[in-house]
């Protein structure tokens, strides 16, 4: 009970320190969490030498111990643990359903009589409207972040939730909830200032796909980000299937990765280890960074880029 409550004092404070929506009074929050930390899990992929390859949040979605998560958490594990809140172990049994053309799987679990979170209608989430996106930080488990919904972006054939709530490393996976704790998202990723999460009613609509763990070798959508002056204009999702060998960096041969300074006529540079053209956009892979952003090639200085 001391760690529950301990637990509950330090998401409070984390919320109260970032500036809380006033719609949230402190007794929701509370409420809220009390009553879906129970069901939210932490999630560890593990390769086939025991060694973690992956790790998020995920959420219970029945009383029979089914899961809900991220597929990309999931892709390259051969075994997943799942921790309750209690601290009690258990493992994921089997898949089913998946589908990584949305990011979303859900998973049976060893565990029985679970709590479970119960599904809003993310088809009425109205921009303006404030959230709460619970998740596995590390080192600090159950954390909440707060904001509100800023967009509702197409990419491709899906619909993504924009909120200023922020996804923090660890809550990939984790549940994203209305002023009412009914979950309405799926938080998935973040790209620079702008955090996404995927429409709960998705999880409806998820073909039955059983299988076991390590079958999940298909690789799950990826977000690109357009910015113009960093203003976010656009999300594109891709398929990761790896960086084409034509795609290594502008100008250079296939297999050199050496970084690139690309630089911007308004006099920003930045260093990249990747860059490729694409119509009239250039997408850079900004050093460390695992994600593409596309630019207008118009505000590139291409010539002192070398590109």
């Amino acid at each position: 009970m001391r760690t529950i409550v301990a637990s509950t004092l330090l998401s409070l404070l984390l919320l109260l320190s970032a500036g809380l929506p006033g719609v949230y009074a402190q007794g929701s929050i509370s409420e809220i969490y009390e009553r879906s930390a129970p069901a939210v899990v932490k999630i560890t992929a593990l390769d086939e030498a025991g060694r973690t390859v992956g790790s998020g949040s995920g959420f219970f979605i029945d009383n029979r111990g089914s899961v809900a998560t991220n597929y990309h958490v999931l892709e390259k594990a051969s075994k997943v643990l799942v921790q309750t809140l209690k601290g009690e172990h258990g493992e994921v049994l089997e898949i089913t359903h998946a589908d990584p053309g949305v990011d979303l799987v859900i998973a049976q679990t060893s565990f029985r009589n679970t709590p479970a979170l119960t599904l809003g209608d993310s088809d009425k989430v109205l921009v303006g409207e404030h959230v709460l996106v619970m998740g596995n930080a590390p080192g600090q488990e159950r954390k909440l972040s707060s904001g509100a919904i800023t967009h509702l972006r197409s990419a491709g054939r899906l619909t993504l939730i924009q909120m200023s709530a922020p996804i923090l490393p660890g809550f990939s996976g984790g549940p994203v909830f209305n002023v009412s704790g009914h979950v309405v998202g799926i938080a998935t990723a973040f790209l620079g200032p702008a955090h996404f999460a995927l429409p709960a009613n998705y999880l409806r609509s998820l073909a039955v796909n059983a299988s076991p763990v390590n079958a999940l070798r298909g690789a799950a959508v990826k977000l690109e980000a357009s910015l113009v002056d960093n203003t976010l204009v656009e999300v594109r999702v891709k398929q990761d299937r790896g960086y084409s060998p034509e795609k290594t960096r502008a100008g250079a041969p296939p297999g050199h990765h050496r970084p690139l300074t690309v630089y911007f006529k308004s006099g920003k540079k930045v260093l990249c280890d990747l860059a490729w053209k694409e119509g009239g956009t250039l997408f850079l892979v900004v050093h460390g960074k695992r994600f593409a952003v596309g630019y207008d090639l118009d505000l590139i200085d291409m010539k002192r880029s070398l590109l």
